[in-house]
Order: C-alpha cells, then structure tokens, then sequence
C-alpha cells in the first residue's frame, strides 16, 4: 500500500461532543494532514514512530477476545492518534464527515469507517 507523504501513518481521529474545554493539552499538536475540525480542543495526542495495526475493512464486533473484524488490513509504520472535543452544538457524524472529506481531498481513498454513531459507541469506538 501506497501512503501520502512518503511515510506509512495511520490516522485515527476520536472526535467526541461534550462540554467543551478552553484549551488544548500542553504540547500536543494537530496533524499536518488534516488539521483539526473548527472550534475543537485538543484533549489528548499521541505517535508510536513505528506500529503495526489490523485495520478493519469491514464490520466491527465485540466478543470474548474483543474487536473482531470479518476482514482486516495489516499496516505498519508512524502510528498517530488524537482526541478531540468537539465545539457544542456539532454532532459526531457532522464531525466525522468533515474529517472524512479533508482525507479525501488530499488523496487518500477511505476502504472503511464507522460512520454510525450509535453503533460505533456500543463497541467502544
């Protein structure tokens, strides 16, 4: 697999609506790809410079031994993750498209997402 800027990284964003806070945490900074949805705090952001993942490409479950995907994707390399607070009156999904779009527009093709809310909060996600 081919990723943008010449280095494997996987973003995962966590976007969550809550009382907003005022300010990011102390040293975390946005992602230079995608940035950060208007109005968002940084709540928490963490890189691994090498990981390796199982990205699901489909359906997610929970049982005994935890996620579960039918059919998944290994991929390794920079592994980044960021947790925002997103500003009152947004919603997850309105979030989540948004950031969905940002990828896109830089050329990245989107082989899964849990872009149901509901179902993505009974499993953790």
């Amino acid at each position: 697999m081919q990723w943008k800027q010449g280095c494997s990284a996987v973003l995962l964003a966590l976007t969550l609506t809550a009382v907003a806070q005022e300010k990011d945490k102390p040293g975390a900074r946005d992602h230079e790809v995608v940035g950060r949805y208007a109005g968002s705090v940084l709540q928490n952001q963490g890189v691994q410079q090498h990981a390796q993942i199982d990205a699901p490409l489909g359906a997610v479950r929970r049982d005994s031994a935890g996620l579960q995907a039918d059919q998944s994707l290994k991929a390794e390399g920079r592994l980044s993750h960021y947790l925002y607070w997103a500003p009152a009156g947004r919603s997850s999904l309105e979030v989540y498209r948004n950031y969905e779009q940002a990828l896109k527009d830089k050329g990245f093709r989107i082989v899964y997402g849990c872009d149901q809310p509901q179902q993505c909060q009974q499993l953790g996600l």
